[in-house]
């Protein structure tokens, strides 16, 4: 984890890849991350968008991917008169805009910036809430906020019924979703979702494969889905 500079310690990662093991599992994408775990010379596979080059002692990567719901998400949406959108995201976040603007939607993103040492639930919630609180105050008023990720949506939700409005009587909302948003909202919320325990068990039966088997899972995908609520 960095500390408030984002600066990396490797010290403790060093010390553990020191240990006998027969794979490594890396989330996300870092390149000063995978430096050390690559000096092992230990397999590793990715969870996470994998770079379009190989690398060198990665055996696969797992990434769930939106743009079938994100273009079902677009079709709803223009069925019931949503033209003007508001992505709230984060850097290196989805980019669900140009899913969008092919729907002929008109999208205006906003980011959620924290800093590198301090990327924990709770600053991204406080971040979405800060982000959607600071457009709205502004005057913003789109036809549908939509907030792609399941910690920022939190946030941005609060902030939604601190300025009083109610979807879908006042504005439209859609949100990304793996851990449920039932508390906090009081309806079902339209939703881009991920079943990070279905992605799990396809990941684990892959890897046990390679292990067993020395058969590389190489790069697997699934498909986020589309779920309407009635905040659209």
């Amino acid at each position: 984890r960095p500390d408030a500079q984002g600066r990396y310690d490797y010290a403790e990662l060093r010390r553990m890849l020191a240990e006998p093991c027969d794979l490594v599992l890396t989330f996300g994408f870092e390149k000063s991350l995978l430096t050390p775990v690559r000096r092992t010379g230990k397999p590793f596979f990715l969870f996470g968008p994998a770079p379009a080059s190989s690398i060198p002692g990665c055996i696969g990567s797992f990434e769930s991917l939106d743009d079938e719901a994100l273009g079902r998400l677009a079709l709803a949406a223009r069925r019931v008169g949503v033209r003007k959108v508001l992505l709230v995201t984060f850097p290196g976040g989805p980019s669900c805009a140009t899913v969008l603007k092919r729907q002929g939607l008109e999208v205006k993103a906003v980011q959620v910036r924290t800093s590198r040492g301090v990327r924990r639930l709770e600053t991204f919630q406080q971040g979405g809430c800060d982000v959607v609180g600071r457009a709205l105050a502004k005057g913003a008023r789109p036809d549908l906020v939509l907030i792609a990720d399941d910690y920022l949506s939190f946030g941005g939700l609060v902030a939604l019924s601190l300025a009083g409005l109610e979807a879908p009587r006042d504005i439209r909302l859609a949100a990304y979703s793996n851990v449920g948003l039932g508390l906090a909202y009081p309806r079902t919320v339209t939703s881009v979702v991920s079943d990070p325990f279905a992605d799990a068990e396809i990941v684990a039966r892959h890897l046990v494969r390679y292990l067993e088997q020395g058969v590389y899972p190489g790069r697997i995908t699934v498909q986020r889905k589309f779920e309407r609520g009635k905040t659209l």
